[in-house]
């Protein structure tokens, strides 16, 4: 069962699910260009994790920074790198993927801070929130699919241990919450 919710984990991670996003940003849009396309799936879902892959590779901490007291300097970085993303969708005049990282950074802000205090689960605030701004700004449909899966990785966050079933509800509703205020400016 470990090895299914260590999938359902991955499957589910910042950069799958964020890729997603990009995709289905630009394709609402009518802006799914290559130039578009392929800067977008570098910047907003690869570019924050950086420092963490970085480390990860040095064996410093593993991928999912488990040890909350060292996930601030982690997020102050991703922070940093998600307002570089700000600027350059800013600067490109690109406003489907500047919306879209303004609301990562957003949503990244929140989760930080509570993390100051408390753990709560990245894994399913990566997942929620996108899922909410894509519902608010496009199709309510795209609750359909991301339900089921938000369960399905809720409940392989707690099966790893990873997280309790509190925090792991808390960093979806954490991420939906945010989303939906930022889809809701975005309209």
């Amino acid at each position: 069962m470990n090895a299914l919710a260590k999938t359902i984990s991955s499957i589910f991670s910042f950069p799958t699910v964020a890729s997603v996003a990009v995709v289905a940003v630009l394709f609402y849009e009518s802006q799914l260009s290559p130039a578009k396309l392929i800067i977008g799936l570098l910047l907003i879902p690869w570019l924050p994790l950086i420092p963490v892959l970085i480390s990860a590779a040095k064996g410093v901490v593993d991928l999912d920074v488990s040890a909350r007291e060292r996930r601030p300097v982690f997020f102050v970085a991703a922070l940093l790198l998600m307002l570089f993303n700000v600027l350059v969708f800013y600067a490109l005049d690109w406003l489907p993927l500047l919306k879209l990282s303004i609301a990562y950074l957003v949503v990244a802000l929140a989760t930080a801070i509570i993390t100051l205090k408390w753990k709560i689960s990245i894994h399913t605030a990566a997942l929620a929130g996108p899922a909410t701004y894509l519902s608010v700004l496009y199709d309510w449909l795209w609750l359909l699919p991301s339900i089921p899966a938000l369960l399905l990785l809720i409940w392989a966050r707690v099966r790893l241990r990873a997280h309790t079933l509190l925090q792991a509800v808390l960093g979806a509703l954490v991420a939906a919450v945010v989303a939906l205020l930022c889809g809701l400016a975005f309209k």
